[in-house]
This record gives C-alpha cells, sequence and structure tokens, in this order.
C-alpha cells in the first residue's frame, strides 16, 4: 500500500485530482510554511512557493528553515514527500505571476493590506482563493478580507501553534476547492476568526495545586497525533520540561501521508526515530524516546510526576491512562483525531472530570474489543486533523502548565 492509502479510504476521495492540481502558496512566516508542510504530505501534485525571506541569525533548527528561502523550504518538504514537485519564489504575490502560473488554487498565508487586496481581486475573478494568518494568539482563515483586524494582526508578532490551526484549515480549504466531498457543506464563503482560549474571556480554573502540573511531559503514542503535537510543543518552545515519547510501532508506508517526520524511516521504530527528528527541528527542547508500549507490565518507566498525554490510536491504551491517572493523581491531557475532525480534553484530579465520566472511555474500550469487518479495521486519517488536534492540545498544555485549565473538550 502506498504512502496515499489512509485518505483514499474515505469516501469519494480520489488523490488522481490531488496529484494533478497545482496550488500556489503565498507566504513567508509560520503559518504560510506549515501550510505547504500540510499540503506536501496530502499530496498536491505541484506545489509554488512564494514569499521574501526573513532571515534571522540567532535561529536555529526548524526557524532557521521558517525564516530562511524558499529553496530551504523546498528542499525540506521534498524529503517529506519527494512525489510532489515544488517550486520556489523570493518574491511577494502578484497578478502577473497568477497569470503566468495558472494555478488551480491559491492560499495567501499573510496579513498585509497590499496582499490580501492582491488576493481579494483575484477571487473576484473567480480563481479559488483562502488566506489566513495567526499572530497574538489570534487567527483567521477563509475569504480574503483586508481592515483593521488584518491590519493590526500583521503587526503582531506571529503564533506558531495558532499558525498550525490555521495551516491546517487553509489546507483543507484548498482541498476542498478541487476535491469536494460528498458529505461536506463547501468551502469557508466568508472569513473566519480565531481566538485562543487565554484571550475568549474563559480564563479557565485556577488549579488548587499548581504542583500537580509541573514535572515533565510523557507523551504516549508517536504516530500522525503524537508527531504534530511534538511539534506543536517545540514550535511553543517548552524548554524548561523534559518531553518522553513512548510508542511500540514501526513506520509503516501508509503513515507518511500524515506523520511527516518519517521520511526514509520506514520499518525503524517511531518513538525514536520521531525524537531524533525533533531535537534537530528543536535542539534547544529536551526530548527522549522509547519504543515501548504503555501497559500494565511498563507503566513504572513513566514518571507519577510528569504530565501523562495521550495519543495513541487505542481507546484501550486510553482507557488505561485514564485509569493509571486516577490511581496517581497525575494530570492527563487526551487527543483523539478522525478524518474530519479532532478533539481535546484535560483531566486534572480534583479540578476536572477523567475520561469515564466525561467521555465514557469504558464504554468505547469495550466497543473496539469487538469484531468488526476486515473493511472497518483500517481507520481513515489525513494530515490536516491530526494537526490541528496537535496544536489544541499544546494550547491546553501550555495553560495546564501555567497552573489554569479549562473545563470540557475542545476540538472541531
Amino acid at each position: 500500500m502506498d504512502r496515499y492509502a489512509r485518505q483514499q479510504i474515505i469516501g469519494g476521495w480520489d488523490q488522481s485530482v490531488l496529484n494533478r492540481a497545482t496550488l500556489l502558496i503565498a507566504g513567508s512566516g509560520w503559518t504560510g510554511f506549515l501550510t505547504a508542510l500540510m499540503a506536501t504530505a496530502m499530496g498536491f501534485g505541484r506545489i509554488v512557493i512564494v514569499g521574501k525571506r526573513r532571515a534571522k541569525e540567532d535561529e536555529v533548527g526548524l526557524a532557521r528553515i521558517v525564516q530562511g528561502s524558499k529553496k530551504a523550504w523546498c528542499d525540506f518538504l521534498s524529503r517529506v514527500n519527494p512525489d510532489v514537485r515544488l517550486y520556489p519564489a523570493e518574491r511577494d504575490l502578484d497578478a502577473r505571476m497568477i497569470a503566468r502560473l495558472s494555478p488551480d488554487v491559491v492560499i495567501v498565508a499573510d496579513a498585509r493590506r497590499a496582499i490580501l487586496r492582491t488576493a481579494a481581486q483575484l477571487a473576484d475573478e473567480g480563481l479559488p482563493i483562502s488566506c489566513g494568518w495567526a499572530a497574538g494568539g489570534l487567527g483567521f482563515w477563509g475569504a480574503p478580507q483586508a481592515d483593521q483586524v488584518t491590519d493590526r494582526l500583521s503587526h503582531l508578532q506571529e503564533s506558531p501553534v495558532v499558525g498550525q490551526i490555521m495551516a491546517g484549515l487553509l489546507v483543507e480549504e484548498a482541498r476542498k476547492a478541487i476535491l469536494p466531498l460528498p458529505t461536506e457543506a463547501g468551502r469557508t464563503e466568508s472569513r473566519q476568526l480565531f481566538v485562543s482560549a487565554k484571550l475568549s474571556g474563559d480564563t479557565g480554573q485556577r488549579l488548587r495545586d499548581a504542583r500537580l502540573c509541573q514535572g515533565d511531559v510523557s507523551v504516549v503514542g508517536a504516530g500522525a497525533l503524537g508527531t504534530w503535537f511534538g511539534l506543536a510543543c517545540g514550535m511553543a518552545g517548552i524548554r524548561r520540561k523534559q518531553i518522553h515519547l513512548f510508542d511500540d510501532d514501526v513506520v509503516d508506508a501508509t503513515n507518511l501521508n500524515r506523520q511527516i517526520l518519517f521520511f526514509g524511516a520506514v520499518g525503524k521504530p517511531k518513538a525514536p526515530m520521531l525524537v531524533q527528528h525533533l531535537q534537530k527541528l528543536f535542539p534547544r527542547t529536551k526530548w527522549c524516546g522509547y519504543g515501548m508500549r504503555v501497559d500494565a507490565n511498563t507503566y513504572q518507566h513513566v514518571d507519577a510526576r510528569s504530565i501523562l498525554v495521550a495519543c495513541p490510536d487505542s481507546f484501550q491504551v486510553r482507557g488505561f491512562l485514564n485509569d493509571l491517572a486516577r490511581a496517581r493523581t497525575q494530570p492527563l491531557l487526551n487527543g483523539g483525531t478522525s478524518a474530519d475532525g479532532g478533539s481535546c480534553y484535560s483531566y486534572v484530579p480534583g479540578v476536572t472530570a477523567c475520561l469515564q465520566c466525561s467521555m465514557g472511555i469504558d464504554r468505547l474500550v469495550q466497543r473496539e474489543a469487538e469484531p468488526r469487518p476486515c473493511a472497518q479495521q483500517v481507520e481513515a486519517s489525513v494530515v490536516t486533523s491530526n494537526a490541528i488536534a496537535g496544536a489544541l492540545m499544546v494550547s491546553s498544555l501550555q495553560g495546564m502548565m501555567s497552573g489554569q485549565t479549562r473545563q470540557g473538550q475542545w476540538g472541531y
């Protein structure tokens, strides 16, 4: 099976449509880079990346690539998916470029008024265009529109974690423009705003014992969700903690459409390989990887003082982690995805409900154990839902680490 197998089982999905498409991405920051990364993983056949360089001498790892040339972007992306043809251009978007390249769809990851006005003009002429940006805990995506909101965002420091959410939504908008699915309502026709929980008036609940969330971070699951959770942790600059990743699985070719750091690693253990890449991309964060399954026989290897993070592809493992967190009075951050959505939930003992009370995890474990037809054994999965859920989880993690948590479940 090939790298696109897990998305090709989605009803109505035709990978050949994406393979023939030309996508133009205009942007020079984190949102633009992450958009290009997800579009490359999804398999748009031809991607043109335009934007002027924003180099900074003190950057290292992935930040140095993002702030560097578009050729540096393409060099990295070509390793993620060598089947995609990538073309860099060190210039801003303009109408003449569009006329010459004739892209099928355009994504503008920028908030500058001149760029958004150009995008709006092209959209009026019938070209499918989606715009987005993230800064200061705010984000927008959808139809191009320049106003005071975008002017303000263009002068704020870019938010990589929110940018990961916006990038996922932008790639979905581009995909819908050329490959709409029967169950979807269609593309977003207006601009949509995203406001992080810290700015929305939901200040959360102050933890009675903030020491609960002061340990390291132990992540169970180094697959798609674990990959994007790790990337968001690195971009968020979580450095005072050590991040431990546990997974006993090995990389399969069908993982590559969403587990974007496993290039050249098919057949190798996931957790050690993921940590190897994350350490290079984010050298200021401390990473550790363990090729082991966390269960009743091995849980002693997971520090009881750490924040547990559940990113597995099994409700049985989530159920075990929920029981472990309750028994140890240990905080647990749970995330999950499907082909068309994702969510996360924070459990802090004595403050929020556990996974059994919030989502009936025991029932889900029992249902998972029931025999299913062969056609239902493999779950459909795409890069965007995992990227968005991973960023939502890191946003929740930042709140927990600062001594606050929020009731309820967050997702899209």
